[in-house]
């Protein structure tokens, strides 16, 4: 939620409690991450680029994997 958002809802609606959507919380770390991501890559040297590179399929199949959404209840036999 933005700033803004949460200093309204803060003043205007005292009995309310502030809950976070979990996905929303995900968006915004792997936001960071990526963010953080570029920088360090902008500020590496031609030697650290190419080894940054190498990994970045690694870094995309470890974000994919963290915000796949999970089936509960059921398992892979539909029971």
């Amino acid at each position: 939620m933005g700033a803004a958002f949460q200093k309204a809802a803060r003043d205007n609606l005292l009995w309310a409690a502030t809950v976070f959507d979990r996905f929303q919380a995900v968006k915004l770390m792997n936001d960071r991450v990526d963010q953080l991501r570029r920088n360090v890559f902008n500020i590496a040297t031609a030697e650290r680029k190419n080894i940054i590179k190498g990994n970045a399929t690694s870094f995309d199949r470890i974000r994919r994997t963290s915000t796949t959404p999970t089936t509960r209840g059921r398992g892979s036999n539909g029971g």
